[in-house]
């Protein structure tokens, strides 16, 4: 009797829906964890920083919109000074010589100050064909940046769903671990009822070694369940940032689940926001606005540009010198470069063309793979939910049996480890529909992901 009311006591225990905190362990609720991911996960802090990167790469591009302002200065010491002295007549005259008067009339020194010379010239160059590239190179950048969002984004939705799987998983071991108790408690149960009948002379020998057997059998996967949940937890530990052997209390009050919508609404919203496919659609355009860019190299670089030098080197030759003009630059003929990097651009938006309708692909068959899932899983829960109905009514007709007192009331104990392990069924029934629903929603690129 003693044992039958140590078993009741046990049942009462863990019948509760918590477990009772381990020492020092923090409680963490499914938010908190997401939040902390969201905050602490490098691969993220990694994708944040790519954004950056575009973003200043976008800001070099526009950069070359505007006129360039340059310098160069020389300077130096001869070490063979100029001393040259142009003689009287040295130049020709087109008249007569008898009508031809001399020139230079006398002699003209040319030297500098002395062995030691300065030039400076500061340039404004405005580009003019070349904003025609400037606006491909622009566009490229701009479209850089819009995948690098895209991606970084995909990688917040990964993270949350990551950390709601292995979060689940913890809860679902949790539930499962329960129900190896109670079979255990009641492994030894009935083991006992056999040794006592087996003192009696009612049980064989064999029927007590099948039960130690199968004890054994439920000790095994006992420690199973145990080594899952360690694992699942430095999973989820290392995914928060957390140390890996910190401990932790997960909260299984389950927050609202993703709204189902139908398949062609998932499809539909998939067409236009789904990550992945408006990451190969931006590369996709990145590679068509590559192609025009190499079309554009064949144009010539025309530039505006404004001069002025300073040189105090020469007498005869002005110290100040300003120029406006226009320069032209034309490679002719480059050997085929040009053309190749056209085929090079041609290939790669073909590549891309490509592998657009691929994703495409994939996305809708994952979608619809999900969506037939989702459909399987809304039955199993409906089925689960029966079963634990007809498990509580074994209990109750089991606890209200008449115990004689001569042998443990195994039969209730029974109907207590059958009933757990219909509700651990029907929790992870119902967790996995979640994940489906949140996976459906991440695939079609309608789940909202928390900015960070």
């Amino acid at each position: 009797m003693n044992k039958l009311i140590k078993l009741s006591l046990f049942l009462v225990f863990c019948a509760g829906i918590h477990t009772a905190p381990a020492l020092g362990a923090e409680t963490l609720t499914l938010n908190q964890a997401i939040e902390q991911a969201l905050i602490k996960n490098t691969g993220l802090e990694i994708k944040n920083s790519q954004v950056r990167e575009k973003q200043q790469r976008l800001k070099e591009m526009r950069s070359h919109y505007y006129p360039r302002l340059m310098a160069l200065g020389t300077g130096g010491r001869a070490t063979n000074p100029l001393d040259y002295t142009l003689s009287a007549g040295t130049i020709a005259s087109a008249l007569p010589s008898n009508l031809s008067p001399m020139i230079p009339p006398s002699g003209i020194p040319l030297k500098g100050h002395d062995a030691s010379f300065m030039n400076l010239t500061a340039m404004v160059v405005q580009p003019i064909t070349q904003i025609l590239k400037i606006n491909s190179g622009v566009d490229i950048a701009d479209t850089d940046v819009n995948i690098a969002r895209e991606e970084r984004d995909k990688t917040r939705g990964d993270i949350q769903y990551a950390v709601k799987k292995v979060y689940y998983g913890i809860l679902i071991a949790g539930r499962q671990k329960k129900e190896a108790e109670l079979r255990i408690k009641l492994e030894e149960a009935q083991l006992s009822d056999a040794e006592n009948a087996f003192a009696s002379g009612v049980a064989l020998p064999l029927k007590i070694s099948g039960l130690k057997a199968g004890l054994l059998n439920r000790s095994q996967d006992l420690l199973s369940l145990e080594n899952r949940i360690a694992n699942l937890s430095y999973m989820l530990n290392d995914l928060t940032g957390r140390p890996l052997d910190a401990g932790v209390l997960l909260d299984d009050t389950l927050e609202a689940s993703v709204k189902t919508q139908t398949l062609a609404q998932y499809d539909s919203h998939a067409l236009s926001q789904s990550h992945e496919l408006v990451i190969a659609d931006l590369t996709l355009k990145k590679a068509g606005l590559a192609v025009d860019a190499a079309k554009k190299e064949y144009l010539p670089d025309m530039n505006l540009y404004a001069l002025y030098n300073y040189e105090n080197d020469f007498h005869v030759i002005k110290n100040h010198v300003g120029v406006v003009g226009v320069s032209l630059s034309w490679t002719l003929f480059d050997f085929g470069q040009k053309s190749s990097v056209l085929g090079q651009r041609k290939a790669l938006r073909h590549q891309a063309q490509k592998n657009y309708k691929r994703i495409k692909n994939e996305v809708r068959r994952d979608i619809k793979k999900e969506y037939t899932n989702l459909q399987y899983s809304n039955q199993m829960i409906d089925l689960a939910t029966q079963v634990v109905e007809f498990r509580k009514d074994a209990l109750k007709i089991a606890s209200d049996l008449d115990d004689t007192g001569l042998r443990l009331n195994t039969a209730k104990l029974e109907a207590a480890a059958e009933l757990a392990k219909a509700e651990a069924d029907l929790f992870a029934a119902t967790l996995s529909n979640r994940l489906i629903r949140v996976n459906l929603a991440k695939l079609s690129g309608s789940y909202p992901t928390v900015t960070r």
